[in-house]
């Protein structure tokens, strides 16, 4: 009796395979993608053109020589470095091309229309405010924390020169105050103080150029060290650093 012929013997290569190529007729990215981590599947069709796709067989068939020859293994292993490789460089440009750019303040921006000049601006910090990093409002203010930055976005009220004074109502331990640097619209700042006692006023000039097209200022205060009451014997958990009752700015004559 005769014996049927198992699978693999009855699988012509000409037969197509799950993907629908006939095994002798698979284009080389197809036998090279177990090697590959991209699928480029979908793809193919329309990345490749079929001319190019045929003299590229002929070019890797040439570069590949006989399967006897004993460098056959290193030059096929040769080609799928090449190919992966170069898909990987493919990759890596997509990406660097689509990342998401962070917005910079070196960005060039319209002339907007003069807006009418307003003397001064003050932010009491009691009641709502645009920033970050200060607890919620209290009678006195607001503490700054839980972390060693917090920021303050003033509305702009035009180009000039300004008074800014920041009421400070206390300090959780003696010395933040003074450690504390606070920056404006990128520029440090030197302040004068009415006196070392809380609650304590801190003042400087500062200047707007007529180049600032912003519709905000920026403050900055960058604290020394943040302290829990806890470790004064209170139950209050929070790291706590300066409390601010309100920022002005007040333009100069």
């Amino acid at each position: 009796m005769k014996s049927e012929p198992s699978n693999a013997q009855s699988k012509s290569n000409d037969q197509p395979d799950e993907a629908g190529l006939p095994l002798t007729g698979r284009p080389i990215t197809s036998l090279v993608e177990p090697f590959l981590d991209l699928d480029v599947r979908k793809s193919r069709s329309q990345l490749i053109d079929e001319a190019i796709f045929k003299q590229q067989v002929l070019l890797i068939k040439e570069k590949l020589g006989s399967p006897g020859d004993p460098d056959f293994y290193e030059k096929v292993v040769t080609i799928l470095a090449e190919i992966s490789s170069e898909i990987h460089r493919l990759n890596a440009a997509y990406i660097t091309q689509t990342r998401y750019q962070e917005a910079s303040f070196e960005v060039a921006l319209p002339n907007l229309p003069k807006k009418q000049d307003i003397d001064s601006i003050e932010i009491d910090m009691r009641t709502d405010i645009t920033g970050g990093n200060w607890w919620k409002a209290e009678a006195g203010g607001r503490w700054a924390g839980p972390e060693n930055e917090s920021s303050l976005l003033v509305p702009a009220i035009g180009p000039g020169r300004y008074r800014l004074e920041i009421r400070i109502i206390d300090e959780i331990e003696s010395g933040i105050i003074d450690g504390t640097s606070i920056i404006f619209n990128h520029t440090p700042l030197t302040f004068d103080s009415t006196s070392s006692l809380l609650p304590r006023t801190l003042s400087t000039d500062v200047e707007v150029l007529e180049t600032y097209r912003f519709p905000f200022w920026v403050l900055k205060f960058l604290i020394p060290r943040l302290v829990s009451p806890t470790e004064h014997g209170s139950k209050d958990p929070r790291k706590l650093s300066i409390r601010v009752l309100s920022v002005h700015f007040t333009r100069a004559v």
